[in-house]
């Protein structure tokens, strides 16, 4: 699964929410959602959402949980999907 793909299937859990990250974990796409009215630069963390590249199971990844993987995720340009 690519990663408009993966936003697809996202998407729809977080209908209403804008997506501001977009990061390849290697095995998942993690996405990071926030509300619509968040005023662009305001500060927002937690968990992302994730979608798992080989089966489309939807999860949660926080940065506490794995640092090493954290750190060694690529950024996905939002452009890429639309």
């Amino acid at each position: 699964m690519d990663a408009k793909k993966a936003y697809a299937v996202i998407k729809q859990r977080n209908s209403g929410k804008k997506c501001i990250e977009c990061k390849d974990y290697g095995d998942f796409f993690g996405f990071v959602f926030v509300p619509q009215d968040l005023p662009d630069g305001e500060v927002f963390g937690g968990a992302c959402d994730t979608v798992d590249k080989k089966t489309g199971a939807i999860s949660t990844f926080s940065p506490f949980m794995n640092f090493a993987l954290f750190d060694r995720a690529k950024t996905v340009d939002l452009s890429a999907l639309i």
